[in-house]
């Protein structure tokens, strides 16, 4: 049985007990108490349903005085709710806390060796490969030209070609264009069905340690109506949009790219030992080399026949970088950190949507939706406040009663 029911059966049953012995308890003090108490339980019992109701609608359909508070103060519950939950139970200080406790390289570990993350990640490194390969005829051209670009490079003014080299990649357009091209394979790789259930996979445990230790934080996502595929769909709906407006060389992804490589240039440009070791470095390395030779080997080993052997090399570099991510615990805790500082900026700059995010799902609630689903979720607590009004009301009713016949006995 359903607590409001049995609240207005116990309501029902006090009104039947004042009924019946206003009629069959006078003259009897026995009676006289039973009928005081059910009297008081039903004067309790009927405040209190009153009470209760008036939280959520008009009591018998048409009281409006002070009544309806939830409808009546919905904008200011909503921002209240809105604040709640971004700056506490989501604030940014609790998520970074929850996700310090997770470890990302692990996650990623467990993608690579349990489901079939080394094999996705190597398609794409020879995907790229393959399309490299297709230009290594560009380098035959440099085989004629050997002896006047050695002496070239013997002569070469390191410093001012690096800085020369430095101030090219500043061009914002040449940004654009190299941020551009890698925008479909990485749109490829998020719109995987095997990335997104990994992605969703993640959520969901997130979430679940999360809301650990905390009741009031799944009943939150509940009212938010943040469940694990929305916030899915979010993630995908922001990553999209970054790379769209990056292809498109506008926005805030295409600015954040050109600051980001900005600063880094305008960082190497100011580090005058990076010049002398590349000068120093650079010409121990022409000395040595046998250009005609090596330019003569990589266009072999990109030639058709022999891109095998280069496959071989990669699959050897990745396969060892993926090694080491698995039995190199300090390396594992590098990678986690990264992680961990670039959700920690990226949170510190999108905060503010989870608000909106908030806020927009409520508003997307009727009056009627908003009374239905707090109800559901406290409707046994209040409830039972009215079985407790009754019952004190009862208690109450023949204490007074008592109280009225022993002052009657002392003063008659």
């Amino acid at each position: 049985m359903q607590t409001s029911y049995k609240a207005t059966g116990v309501l029902a049953a006090c009104a039947a007990g004042a009924a019946v012995t206003s009629v069959l308890g006078n003259g009897s003090f026995w009676g006289g108490m039973l009928q005081h108490g059910f009297i008081a339980a039903t004067i309790g019992g009927l405040a209190d349903w009153f009470a209760v109701t008036a939280i959520f609608r008009k009591p018998f359909g048409f009281i409006s005085y002070r009544t309806e508070i939830l409808v009546r103060n919905r904008p200011r519950i909503m921002q209240a709710l809105t604040d709640f939950i971004s700056k506490d139970l989501l604030s940014k200080e609790n998520i970074m806390d929850t996700l310090r406790k997770q470890d990302f390289a692990e996650m990623l570990a467990a993608y690579l060796t349990q489901r079939g993350g080394r094999e996705r990640i190597w398609k794409l490194v020879r995907e790229f490969a393959e399309c490299s390969s297709k230009r290594a005829e560009l380098l035959k051209m440099v085989h004629p030209m050997e002896a006047m670009l050695k002496r070239e490079l013997d002569g070469l003014d390191v410093e001012g070609f690096l800085r020369e080299s430095l101030e090219v990649l500043k061009n914002e357009v040449l940004i654009e264009r190299i941020a551009a091209s890698f925008v479909p394979l990485l749109r490829e790789t998020l719109t995987d069905e095997a990335v997104q259930k990994e992605f969703l996979t993640h959520i969901r445990l997130i979430k679940e340690r999360y809301e650990e230790g905390a009741g009031s934080r799944s009943t939150v996502f509940e009212m938010a109506n943040l469940t694990d595929e929305k916030l899915l769909d979010f993630l995908n709906s922001y990553a999209i949009d970054w790379l769209n407006t990056l292809e498109h060389g506008e926005g805030e992804a295409r600015d954040r790219v050109i600051y980001s490589i900005g600063q880094m240039v305008s960082s190497a440009l100011d580090n005058k030992t990076l010049f002398d070791s590349v000068r120093r470095k650079f010409h121990e390395k022409v000395d040595d080399l046998d250009f005609a030779g090596q330019t003569e080997g990589l266009v072999n080993s990109l030639a058709e026949d022999k891109f095998a052997e280069v496959l071989d090399a990669l699959r050897e570099f990745m396969d060892g970088w993926i090694d080491r991510l698995l039995k190199d615990r300090e390396f594992r805790n590098t990678v986690n950190s990264w992680f961990l500082s670039m959700i920690e900026k990226g949170l510190a700059e999108k905060h503010m949507l989870i608000s909106q995010m908030i806020e927009e799902q409520l508003s997307k609630l009727s009056d009627e939706e908003l009374v239905e689903m707090a109800e559901s979720r406290v409707a046994d607590d209040l409830q039972m406040i009215r079985i407790n009004g009754s019952l004190v009301g009862a208690f109450v009713g023949m204490g007074l009663y008592l109280l009225g016949q022993a002052v009657e006995r002392v003063c008659g």
